[in-house]
């Protein structure tokens, strides 16, 4: 009748290769702040 799925937010929805959603925002995150460091680095 009127059932609802509770979301656990302490498991991840789906991981690919073992990683999480988040994991992948992370390491996309710190990929983008290294090259940014890099590309800045090397115009002086």
């Amino acid at each position: 009748p009127n059932a609802f799925r509770v979301v656990r937010c302490d498991v991840a929805a789906w991981r690919l290769f073992g990683i999480s959603l988040a994991g992948y925002n992370a390491l996309f995150s710190l990929g983008a702040a290294g090259l940014s460091v890099v590309l800045l680095r090397a115009k002086r």
